[in-house]
């Protein structure tokens, strides 16, 4: 960026030194000119006085020979003025081509910038990073996972309860929970239950008509469907890691007793 800048300086200087040559070639024409027409006008005035016979011809032949001088020196400086002021519009387009790097670099260094904030990784979550395989030196490409992070407030456990036991299980209700490899009891409650379940003799055909096996067995298994439950609080001392098996406690809610009285007669 800095012999972008340098470049742009430079050709301001030309301009610069350009437009006084300008000036002064403007001042050739006009002082080109005014000879001309000085020399235009002794011309005639001799001719004058050569077709009145009160003059002699050599002098006719010598003004007429100034005059023609006078005329290629006005060209002459007009040229040179012309030449000079597209030398100026050379040099204006050279320096918006200057200017024009000068932007392009200030682009390549705020992206430069903005790609060396991004090399600092920040997680949204508090959690930890696991299947850690990045090395230093590894090159991120975009689309692709380098990192995997756990969130550490977002354990739950899927509990799978027959359809049978399903209208005794609320939202809200507590839950005890027992991990396969911890004695200690974690308690938590329901956060809600599944609203569909996979059916494997339904799958639709290419019509979308369901497609039913003839042979089905009349001694049909209560299906199993995912509850959720929500993790309250975590003993001291339990590691929880993501796809432990545990075994599920969901106390019912005592139910309340129906205000009734008895028939008066």
């Amino acid at each position: 960026m800095r012999q972008a800048q340098a470049n742009v300086e430079n050709f301001e200087a030309q301009i610069t030194v350009q437009q006084a040559q300008v000036s002064a070639s403007q001042a050739q024409v006009e002082q080109a000119q005014a000879a001309l027409t000085f020399a235009e006008q002794q011309a005639a005035r001799y001719q004058d006085l050569a077709e009145k016979q009160a003059g002699t011809v050599l002098m006719e032949q010598q003004t007429a020979s100034t005059l023609r001088q006078d005329q290629a020196a006005l060209k002459n400086a007009q040229a040179a003025l012309t030449l000079a002021e597209r030398q100026i519009e050379s040099l204006k387009a050279q320096r918006s081509g200057a200017e024009a790097a000068i932007a392009q670099a200030i682009a390549q260094r705020d992206q430069a910038k903005v790609n060396l904030e991004r090399t600092q990784i920040h997680s949204p979550v508090n959690g930890w990073v696991t299947n850690l395989l990045a090395r230093l030196g590894d090159y991120a490409t975009v689309g692709q996972s380098v990192i995997s992070v756990v969130d550490a407030d977002s354990y739950w456990v899927d509990a799978y309860f027959e359809e049978t036991l399903l209208a005794s299980i609320h939202e809200g209700d507590t839950a005890k929970i027992k991990l396969m490899g911890y004695g200690t009891i974690i308690r938590g409650q329901v956060a809600g239950v599944a609203r569909a379940i996979n059916v494997p003799n339904a799958h639709p055909n290419d019509q979308g008509i369901a497609t039913v096996n003839p042979i089905f067995t009349w001694v049909r298994l209560a299906q199993r469907v995912p509850v959720r439950i929500q993790i309250d609080e975590v003993p001291d001392g339990v590691r929880l890691v993501a796809g432990m098996t545990a075994t599920v406690q969901i106390d019912a809610r005592p139910k309340r007793p129906s205000n009734s009285f008895p028939e008066s007669r």
